[in-house]
């Protein structure tokens, strides 16, 4: 039997009496406080009892409190029967075992405004620093729809962070708002000679699916960086996790230096080195020259010729080297992943390299596009137009496509072979090397209702 549990509790700092009242049902059950950390409350066993909690905030919580002042509080609480059970931030938890122990305040209006200035240290604080870091985010992840919306509209992911984010942002601000309706309405009980106004339950809530969300939002973040295949989102990411990571440290140093004596020296020298370790992980070491390269082993279903690994049956895709030419290859490699699919479309990316005998190549590369939407089909078409000032796509002849517009880059005034066409619902980037016929890549490169009028 343990002696020991952890338990999450997602109690508000200034609800006072909600507090009090869950430690006594814990203490009913067996389970006396021991200790409150940054996540978890850990409770001890002990025999179940009648044990009466309550919350304040002594005297001497603050910055410039006098710690004397704290000191006396506690002595005046224990004679009156109270123990000190732990810190919480500012405020202090006492417990008592007494039928009918006296009770610790008797001045509502002042116990209001110590607590008040308490969350304006603690609570507050955190609340507006974790709602700007969501805005942050929000703002940071929208943007990525307009800088890469390839990557940010067909990654369901990336489409899910900003509704997160922007989830948090709302919890946050109304967190923030019902601290202060709370605060208005316990003033307006303490003026007429009431006690402080108790807090809803839903706050409760409200705090644990806020520490969810964030939770989920760092692991798809995480997920981001570590799995995903495209490097905007990789970078959007790291800085978003790197962002997080020097705020944190940022903020465990500044509790870590508070309240010791150290020189500014010390602590500078020791900000120094937490922000150097934290940046090691993204540290690039290019020193290390990498194993040595080694003969492919090829497996059942592939070949070893001329060095290379080919496809003993290559797979189906839409577009192969034989439908460009009118040739046989006797040697062939193929590849078609599904890049991405999201509600708003796909993207599909095929290749293949071909050999014959003679040692003659062609290679093909093309990536399909099928989106749904008319306002992302503009950005998707833009952003791909939108590529190197030394290559720049020049408008060409759509009519042997059978498509809306057709584009091929050039390079010193001379075509590349890089194509980007357009049809309704579906924009394609084909990058072929040699001659081919254009009129077979728009018969099986075209949507279904345009495959009849390019045939």
């Amino acid at each position: 039997m343990k002696n020991v549990t952890y338990r999450w509790e997602s109690l508000s700092p200034f609800d006072l009496r909600g507090t009090a009242e869950r430690l006594s049902a814990m203490a009913e059950k067996g389970w006396r406080l021991e200790r409150i950390g940054r996540c978890f409350w850990r409770y001890r066993r002990a025999d179940p009892a009648r044990v009466h909690y309550a919350v304040t905030c002594p005297p001497a919580a603050g910055e410039d409190g006098d710690l004397e002042d704290r000191l006396f509080f506690q002595e005046l609480c224990a004679a009156a029967g109270w123990e000190v059970v732990t810190d919480w931030a500012e405020l202090q938890i006492y417990a008592s075992e007494q039928a009918c122990p006296t009770p610790l305040e008797t001045d509502e209006a002042l116990l209001l405004e110590r607590v008040h200035r308490s969350m304006r240290f603690t609570c507050l604080r955190d609340r507006r620093n974790q709602l700007l870091c969501y805005a942050f985010f929000l703002v940071l992840m929208l943007s990525q729809a307009f800088r890469y919306p390839c990557s940010y509209f067909f990654n369901t992911l990336s489409l899910s962070l900003p509704v997160v984010s922007l989830l948090s942002l709302l919890g946050e601000a109304y967190a923030i708002a019902g601290y202060f309706f709370w605060l208005r309405r316990s003033r307006r009980s303490v003026e007429e000679g009431g006690n402080l106004a108790p807090v809803s339950r839903q706050y409760r809530f409200l705090s644990r699916l806020s520490a969810m969300l964030a939770a989920g939002l760092c692991l798809a973040l995480l997920h981001m960086l570590v799995s995903s295949s495209h490097p905007s989102d990789r970078t959007a990411a790291g800085a978003l996790l790197g962002t997080l990571a020097v705020a944190g440290l940022a903020l465990g140093l500044h509790r870590y230096l508070k309240g010791r004596t150290m020189s500014h020296n010390a602590q500078a020298v020791l900000a120094l080195v937490c922000v150097f370790i934290l940046a090691l992980p993204f540290i690039e070491w290019d020193s290390y020259p990498g194993p040595p390269p080694q003969t492919p082993e090829p497996e059942a279903d592939e070949y070893l010729w001329q060095g290379q690994l080919w496809d003993r049956e290559p797979r189906e895709i839409p577009l192969t080297a034989e439908d460009l030419t009118g040739r046989t290859w006797p040697h062939v490699r193929r590849e078609a992943v599904l890049r991405e699919r999201s509600p708003f479309g796909s993207r599909t990316v095929c290749s293949e390299e071909a050999r014959q005998e003679t040692g003659e190549a062609f290679s093909l590369y093309y990536a399909l596009y099928d989106v749904s939407n008319g306002w992302v089909y503009g950005l998707l078409r833009d952003d791909l137009l939108d590529g190197e000032e030394w290559a720049p796509y020049r408008t060409e002849d759509p009519a042997p496509w059978g498509a809306d517009a057709a584009y091929q880059r050039y390079s010193n005034g001379r075509p590349t072979g890089d194509w980007l066409i357009c049809w309704p619902g579906r924009l394609v980037e084909l990058r072929w090397e040699g001659a081919g016929q254009i009129t077979a890549a728009a018969a099986r490169l075209a949507p279904e209702d345009r495959k009849e009028e390019t045939r």
